[in-house]
């Protein structure tokens, strides 16, 4: 638990700020019912994991996610490199 706010929350708040919302999220919770999931996701959590995980789980995901990033974040230099050129800038 978080003291003032609610994981779903944190999430929305992250999410909805254009300097956070590229931050993955992965939201560690007791709460495992699929409502719960539902509502975490839809949220923009990234992943969910309920309480007891596999680590190794937690992990892939986590790299996973950062790998992601980097991935968009590459492909968006790429895009924004190939706009200015064909429009001559």
């Amino acid at each position: 638990m978080m003291p003032g706010k609610a994981g779903f929350q944190v999430c929305a708040t992250l999410k909805s700020d254009e300097l956070t919302d590229h931050i993955p999220i992965i939201l560690l919770t007791a709460k495992a019912a699929v409502k719960d999931r539902l509502v975490g996701l839809s949220h923009g959590a990234d992943a969910y994991l309920a309480n007891l995980f596999i680590k190794a789980e937690l992990f892939t995901r986590m790299d996973q996610l950062i790998l992601s990033r980097k991935n968009y974040a590459k492909n968006l230099k790429t895009v924004d490199l190939a706009t200015l050129y064909i429009s001559g800038l």
